[in-house]
């Protein structure tokens, strides 16, 4: 769903950890060593963030948004509908 880079420039993938809660996943990020690369393709609505302290996310922009995460996981309705809007568009994009 999203790769993060650390100050240290340790990489990350931001996955979907659990969606057996029907309406409500959760993600969490994953050391990116332990996984293949399959596609080069990017989806279409990833963003690049870059932190001051040199960090980087590249995810939907609607989820960088300050507070979103903390919405979503407070299982706010909006916050999941625009989550699941993303997720299908970084789906659509393999």
């Amino acid at each position: 769903m999203g790769i993060y880079i650390d100050p240290n420039c340790v990489k990350y993938f931001q996955l979907i950890s659990n969606d057996v809660d029907p309406g409500f996943a959760t993600m969490g990020y994953h050391h990116a060593a332990a996984f293949e690369i399959v596609t080069t393709s990017l989806p279409v609505n990833w963003h690049v963030k870059i932190y001051l302290n040199g960090a980087i996310n590249i995810s939907p922009k609607s989820w960088q948004v300050d507070g979103f995460m903390e919405d979503f996981y407070n299982r706010d309705p909006l916050a999941n509908e625009i989550f699941e809007f993303e997720k299908q568009k970084i789906i659509e994009a393999d």
